[in-house]
């Protein structure tokens, strides 16, 4: 019994280091980040903040438009996230789909925080962009007799944690060979390139597609229900001449040290759409995006990409290569013109 004793409180002891060693191993950087930025802070900070100090315009309501040959001006917003994006659920964003749509027509909203927001005049066009990847990975988290592996998964997407953002991305994340030149020895642009291939992350690997219910099937029928409400609610809120949306989604590879290889892809319209919206866990790169959708997206269904943050993207934007350090050959060119002319 002394020998066991004497284990347990070496085991102890190691464990008690470790907790220290991981603290100030930047635990206590994460802690310190999860006081300033959790949501449980907006209401406190929202206290603070004094409205006689800034000068709100008065509500403009909206007048539809005729057609103009001469052409209009029209204002809008082609990317928006909701709580169903795991990264704005994270950070305490509680508004849905449909609120986002409330609020491009001009109707008053609520935040987490308590504040009262609303646009002084309603957008003319919006299109929701949520991460194409988190579809399907929550879908569930509602229903009865979910397993263990289904439950901590929802407990960790539906928690308002940046920490867990955190952790998330990291895992995401796939090491690339950041260098000052490109693949052929030429020093601008730089970029961050990897020796081999980049495969898409295994999404058969994610712990609800590998241990819930139904698998890797389950989770993509998931995904395609997912993107099939989005599509109907950009149906049910299209108002013309008042209000255009767009089925639209965010393809969202990361890159190291917080990059971002991320797209908008805005389609047309709402008929002949592609039955699942194509994500990083499909495919590995934008070439394989466009043609994945070129070959899903059916007449009368057209699309385009809108990059963003390319400032965070490494110089991959401006690249001659594909993040695997691939050259675009003629038809890449042809493609990316066709399908980001933006």
């Amino acid at each position: 019994m002394s020998i066991l004793k004497k284990i347990f409180g070496v085991l102890s002891c190691l464990l008690v280091l470790g907790i220290i060693l991981a603290w100030f191993n930047g635990g206590s950087g994460l802690y310190r980040m999860y006081q300033a930025t959790s949501p449980t802070t907006a209401p406190a900070d929202y206290t603070l903040q004094d409205d006689t100090l800034v000068d709100i315009p008065p509500f403009e309501p909206k007048k539809s438009t005729s057609y103009n040959p001469e052409k209009n001006l029209y204002w809008g917003d082609l990317h928006v996230h909701t709580e169903a994006s795991f990264d704005a659920k994270l950070f305490g964003t509680n508004l849905t789909i449909e609120d986002a749509y409330r609020f491009a027509r001009g109707e008053s909203l609520r935040s987490p925080g308590g504040e009262s927001m609303q646009l002084s005049r309603p957008l003319d066009f919006v299109a929701i962009t949520d991460h194409a990847e988190g579809f399907g990975m929550r879908t569930r988290c509602g229903d009865e007799g979910l397993t263990v592996v289904e439950k901590v998964n929802c407990w960790f997407l539906e928690k308002p944690n940046v920490i867990t953002f955190q952790l998330l991305r990291g895992i995401a994340v796939q090491p690339g060979d950041s260098s000052n030149t490109e693949p052929d020895g030429s020093p601008s642009p730089a970029g961050i390139y990897q020796p081999e291939a980049r495969r898409p992350s295994d999404i058969s690997l994610l712990p609800l597609c590998k241990f819930g219910e139904g698998g890797v099937e389950r989770c993509f029928r998931d995904s395609n229900a997912d993107w099939a409400e989005y599509i109907e609610l950009a149906d049910l809120y299209y108002d013309p001449g008042t209000l255009t949306t767009f089925a639209a989604y965010e393809f969202s590879p990361s890159l190291p040290d917080s990059g971002k290889h991320h797209r908008n892809v805005i389609f047309n319209d709402t008929r002949q759409l592609p039955e699942h919206a194509i994500s990083s866990l499909d495919v590995n790169n934008a070439l394989e995006l466009w043609r994945g959708l070129e070959e899903t997206c059916t007449e009368p269904c057209d699309f385009l990409t809108i990059p963003h943050n390319m400032n965070k993207g490494w110089g991959l934007f401006y690249s001659r290569y594909t993040w695997d350090g691939k050259p675009y050959d003629i038809e890449d060119w042809r493609l990316r013109k066709r399908r980001e002319p933006l």
